[in-house]
């Protein structure tokens, strides 16, 4: 790890760039120096499937696609009987900053991209 930590920002390959970072360049270098051109793809093909997955979760988590879960005959059931409940009142709108670094984040990722 301490190899690729010592990379820096602005690597990209073989060559640095004045623009900051060079994307997946920092895991492409090492690996392109040993093996060649041959890598890319593989790290081209994990990229698609992790955004995927963050997707199709964010999807489910924030807005309900999907099916619900299946009840399965085996599994225990909790009813929380004598529980104290964790909020006094039902809150449906999320708090400000949890609301705010999901919008700006994103934001901040394309504006590093574009420059």
């Amino acid at each position: 790890m301490r190899g690729l930590a010592a990379l820096g920002p602005s690597w990209s390959g073989r060559r640095r760039t004045p623009a900051g970072y060079g994307g997946s360049g920092c895991a492409r270098a090492p690996t392109g120096e040993v093996a060649g051109p041959a890598p890319t793809p593989v790290f081209l093909l994990l990229s698609a499937v992790t955004g995927g997955t963050m997707l199709r979760a964010a999807a489910r988590i924030f807005l309900g696609a999907g099916p619900p879960p299946q009840e399965r005959a085996g599994d225990a059931e909790t009813t929380g009987e004598g529980e104290e409940p964790e909020v006094r009142t039902a809150r449906r709108v999320p708090p400000r900053p949890m609301a705010a670094v999901p919008a700006v984040l994103p934001a901040l990722g394309l504006g590093a991209g574009a420059g």
